[in-house]
């Protein structure tokens, strides 16, 4: 007891140095090689969406009529307003708000169970391969983890004194979650599931106004995109995304890794987590506590799976953000749990070194090209033109468009309709060639190939190819 009681005090100034020394570890990891990896296709939507000279409402349309929140499309339009449109600055935001992960579960952490165990959570945060990588991506995921975790902190103070200060501060951060990604909701709904069991088992009261004030903020925190959410959901599996089976879900849990070894040692944790947990021998708070980070792991992995078969396919690994904090508390939890200094020490120590190995050695993350290569077909299409038309088949010319300007400031990509469209009008002059861009492998689905004469194929682009051509009648 005297142990865990050393634990709970306040923070002492080495630990202030010690959270601000992993903080800062887990920030390099972060805004190391930020802009190494190219955009991939998701990133250039949303880069394109908020753009400095996109109209802000126009903006917020496009966001909402996609299939996310706008939250994060409105902060990152101010971002680039203020700090520049250029690859570095467009994935700052969410290098920065990573970063601010491995505090905000720092104090949930400590919230939950003890200062040793806060700090091992911080610690396995900041050097996840699974936040690192989507701390580095223009996407909303690394807002969505930031607000996942200050959610349920607000969340564990408004259960532990039923103030209008604790209701209206945990109002907010549910607001701001609904209206980052639409997993946000389920991050409430295992929220309101946790308070219908005090109220029905353990029979504690709650005050009905507060009630009715988070009910309100909720339903006000859906008006913006409650339409277009529904019309999702009714799509059913005519969604693009396919029902999760079981090698998807095996996935899933190897990306939160990269490494076979750390699955199963942070698996091991996790599982003596809960068994310290629940025996009877162990203290209240936590084997309360511990549970409710289990019912947030596996409610937030069950639902998205069932309602993959049942309504809209929706699971990806990247969507399961939500639960990846509760994973890691676990395994942190189990740490504290391991016998022995020297043992525990050990421990830590494993997990540390097997941590760095993606991203240094088996996968190392910082030097191979991994995700789609935009950047590079735009440099080799540039390279080679001298002022000919450049179009883009499919629906990816607005993406495109987003590296043409950042480096020719411009945006000469057509679409494939113009390609069509200057076909049938005889746009082209004899001995006149053109550039095709095919990122996805839509050139022998092309409505008028016969009408083409390829010149050449550029095809060292990871799968992405773009060709010189002219029209048949051309002479050479």
């Amino acid at each position: 007891m005297a142990d865990t009681a050393n634990n709970t005090r306040e923070i002492t100034s080495k630990d202030t140095l010690l959270l601000l020394l992993i903080v800062l570890t887990g920030g390099l990891l972060r805004f190391y090689k930020l802009d190494f990896q190219s955009y991939w296709l998701d990133e250039l939507w949303s880069i394109h969406t908020s753009r400095p000279d996109a109209h802000f409402w126009q903006m917020i349309r496009t966001t909402v009529s996609d299939v996310h929140p706008p939250l994060y499309q409105i902060l990152l339009w101010f971002w680039l307003k203020i700090f520049g449109f250029t690859e570095f600055s467009g994935r700052a935001l969410s290098a920065l708000l990573g970063t601010l992960v491995i505090p905000a579960i720092f104090l949930l952490g400590k919230k939950l169970f003890d200062k040793q165990t806060a700090f091992f959570a911080s610690a396995i945060v900041a050097l996840n391969i699974f936040f690192i990588t989507y701390a580095q991506e223009a996407r909303s995921y690394a807002l969505l983890a930031l607000l996942t975790v200050g959610c349920f902190h607000a969340f564990l103070l408004f259960l532990e004194k039923q103030t209008w200060k604790s209701t209206l501060w945990y109002g907010l951060l549910m607001a701001l979650l609904i209206n980052t990604h639409y997993y946000g909701l389920l991050v409430v709904f295992i929220q309101a599931m946790i308070v219908l069991h005090q109220m029905l088992i353990q029979r504690r009261p709650f005050r009905t106004g507060l009630i009715i004030t988070l009910m309100a903020i909720f339903c006000l925190s859906l008006c913006p995109f409650l339409s277009k959410l529904l019309q999702n959901a009714a799509l059913g599996h005519k969604y693009w995304m396919e029902p999760p089976g079981f090698a998807l879900l095996l996935f899933c849990i190897l990306t939160f890794y990269m490494n076979q070894v750390l699955v199963v040692l942070g698996g091991l944790l996790a599982c003596l987590a809960v068994w310290h947990g629940v025996r009877k021998s162990a203290d209240h708070h936590d084997r309360q506590n511990v549970l409710m980070l289990v019912f947030w792991f596996c409610t937030g992995l069950a639902i998205p799976v069932v309602s993959s078969y049942l309504l809209t396919p929706n699971l990806t690994a990247r969507n399961l953000t939500i639960i990846q904090p509760a994973f890691c508390l676990l395994a942190a939890y189990g740490m504290r749990q391991v016998p022995g200094r020297i043992l525990r020490a050990g421990v830590v120590l494993i997990y540390v070194g097997l941590s760095f190995l993606p991203l240094f050695v088996t996968y190392d993350y910082y030097n191979n090209h991994a995700k789609m290569q935009y950047r590079q077909i735009v440099k080799s299409v540039i390279a080679n033109d001298k002022g000919e038309d450049i179009y883009v088949l499919g629906d990816e010319t607005l993406v495109f468009n987003v590296y043409f300007k950042y480096f020719t400031n411009k945006s000469p990509a057509k679409s494939q309709q113009e390609l069509l469209q200057d076909i049938e009008n005889h746009h082209f002059k004899p001995n006149q060639y053109f550039f095709i861009i095919d990122s996805l492998n839509y050139m022998q689905q092309f409505k008028d190939l016969d009408k083409l004469l390829i010149i050449k194929k550029y095809d060292a682009f990871g799968g992405m190819v773009y060709y010189k051509a002219a029209l048949k009648q051309a002479s050479f």
